[in-house]
């Protein structure tokens, strides 16, 4: 998909939308090249971003979605090769760092697509 402003607004308005309904106060800071990603300290550790379609960086409450990716091929909708679907999948990690891949993971992503609502965690710490 190509890295265009009207791509990269609707996905930020969507993670303001999607930080919303699980509970997230502080939107993160959403990345979408790899060399920014490569510009910043804070991402060591998890560089090759190629292979990722998106990458969350917890602790420095940082998004990235590869949008430049040959495997991400629409921006909305359910299912791998969907920029929505990487957000999603980014956030929940953001929010639920104790849920690994796995069928309670899946299930987040699909209430949330689904129009669930969580409440805001106290607290939520991304440090």
């Amino acid at each position: 998909m190509k890295l265009k402003e009207e791509n990269i607004k609707w996905i930020q308005e969507q993670c303001a939308m999607r930080c919303e309904q699980i509970g997230i106060q502080e939107c993160p800071t959403l990345i979408f090249r790899r060399q920014d990603v490569l510009s910043k300290p804070q991402t060591v550790g998890r560089r090759n971003t190629s292979r990722y379609l998106g990458v969350c960086y917890r602790k420095h409450n940082l998004i990235f979605i590869n949008i430049k990716s040959k495997y991400i091929k629409r921006l909305k909708g359910k299912g791998f090769g969907c920029a929505e679907e990487t957000l999603i999948h980014e956030l929940v990690h953001l929010r639920w760092d104790y849920i690994q891949h796995g069928r309670m993971f899946q299930k987040r992503i699909k209430d949330i697509f689904n129009g669930k609502w969580y409440p805001v965690k106290p607290g939520l710490e991304l440090e």
